[in-house]
């Protein structure tokens, strides 16, 4: 499936655009998500977490700039929280989430990787 910010695939995403997206995976599953993240470098973040947010175990922290993203994440939760401020806004992200076995998982090394390639926007 697919995960956008509030713009979609054809406008930007909004000023003071807060939000959070749990995604829990059945048991034996694992999440595979790829994609691209654009946002002003200096601000607007995307935190990915495991499990919840309260409890500060963050996965891949502050996607800003550039970044495309290509990893493996065991579940069962993932919580998605985007925050941007009240200035310039850009592309957003556009994700597909994908759920796969956790053994081919494994075999991937349940690893992340994220290319960024900050510019200044």
């Amino acid at each position: 499936f697919k995960v956008y910010d509030d713009g979609g695939t054809e406008e930007d995403y909004s000023n003071d655009a807060d939000g959070a997206l749990a995604l829990t995976a059945p048991d034996g599953y694992a999440f595979h998500i790829t994609g691209i993240v654009e946002t002003e470098s200096s601000w607007d973040t995307l935190n990915i977490y495991k499990g919840n947010p309260e409890d500060n175990i963050l996965f891949i922290e502050g996607l800003r700039g550039y970044a495309e993203i290509d990893f493996f994440a065991a579940g069962p939760t993932l919580v998605l929280k985007f925050h941007s401020d009240g200035e310039d806004t850009y592309a957003g992200f556009d994700l597909d989430v994908q759920l796969v076995l956790n053994e081919l998982a494994r075999r991937q090394g349940l690893s992340g990787l994220v290319e960024k390639a900050n510019r200044s926007h």
